[in-house]
């Protein structure tokens, strides 16, 4: 059954167990700010209204700061790949703590790129349930293995990935997903599948791709230094 419409779509993810934007803030809270000083990873994606492209991000702990409650100071040199940034464009950003099962959404708008720094203006910030974590079991690599470049063994090896999607008005939004070995990512001639699992039953990125259907995805193996 293919869905067309957000209500289909609810219907099935099932209904939200609270208003949607319940504990969405508009700021960088002290919370949120203690947070990102031991973040040392990130997945921010950047885009306009049928165009959407997403970077991994990392570096020292407190690699990106708060300037203000406002606005996130990113180091250029902290992207893999810099060059996807607007000034004017949307962002979705998730950023991971070590050995933490939740993860921090920030989402809103590219204001500045000066320095070396590139200004986040944030319009949204919330902390994300531990469930796509926890299932891809992200913190217990089972081992070392590279791929070698085999794009098909990645995919099957893949447990955690970060996918980005925006909506008609050009707001990005960062989701992950967490599956174990071999369910996360599946190929199907030329095709790749995803499966959505229960989470905060939100459904932004649902959302997104009913009204957008450009994305972006970046998906790791755990333990593996290589992305994709």
């Amino acid at each position: 059954m293919k869905l067309t419409t957000t209500d289909q779509v609810q219907k099935i993810v099932g209904k939200l167990p609270a208003p949607r934007d319940l504990k969405v803030i508009d700021c960088i809270d002290e919370n949120a700010k203690r947070w990102l000083s031991y973040a040392r990873f990130a997945f921010i994606g950047f885009g306009k209204a049928g165009h959407i492209k997403l970077s991994a991000a990392g570096g020292e702990e407190g690699f990106i700061s708060a300037s203000d409650p406002k606005h996130l100071l990113v180091p250029l040199t902290a992207l893999e790949a810099e060059s996807i940034v607007e000034i004017g464009s949307s962002f979705g950003a998730l950023f991971v703590v070590s050995g933490m099962d939740e993860t921090l959404r920030v989402n809103g708008k590219v204001s500045d790129i000066s320095g070396g720094l590139l200004t986040l203006e944030v319009e949204e910030c919330y902390l994300h349930c531990a469930k796509a974590v926890r299932r891809s079991s992200f913190w217990e690599p089972q081992s070392l293995e590279q791929s070698h470049g085999e794009m098909s063994r990645f995919l099957e090896q893949s447990r955690f990935l970060a996918l980005a999607s925006i909506n008609s008005s050009g707001q990005a939004d960062v989701s992950p997903k967490g599956d174990p070995e071999k369910f996360l990512i599946q190929e199907d001639e030329g095709f790749i599948l995803l499966a959505d699992r229960p989470g905060n039953r939100r459904i932004d990125s649902f959302r997104n791709i009913i009204e957008q259907p450009a994305v972006s995805i970046v998906a790791l193996v755990p333990g593996c230094n290589a992305i994709l």
